[in-house]
């Protein structure tokens, strides 16, 4: 069993919270794309590269 799963999808919820805490209503929408490209990403390379364009906005 891995019991990691779930603990890593509750701190990805707060991270999101988190980030949503600090971002301007108008630009939820975007930043949340950006975070969906990140976190569904289909490989590591891709998400990094996803959080590196995020990162630099």
């Amino acid at each position: 069993m891995n019991f990691l799963r779930p603990r890593a999808i509750n701190a990805k919820a707060h991270l999101v919270r988190n980030v949503f805490a600090k971002v301007p209503r108008k630009l939820k929408k975007i930043v949340a794309d950006d975070l969906r490209s990140i976190f569904y990403a289909s490989s590591k390379k891709k998400a990094m590269k996803s959080f590196n364009v995020f990162k630099d906005k």
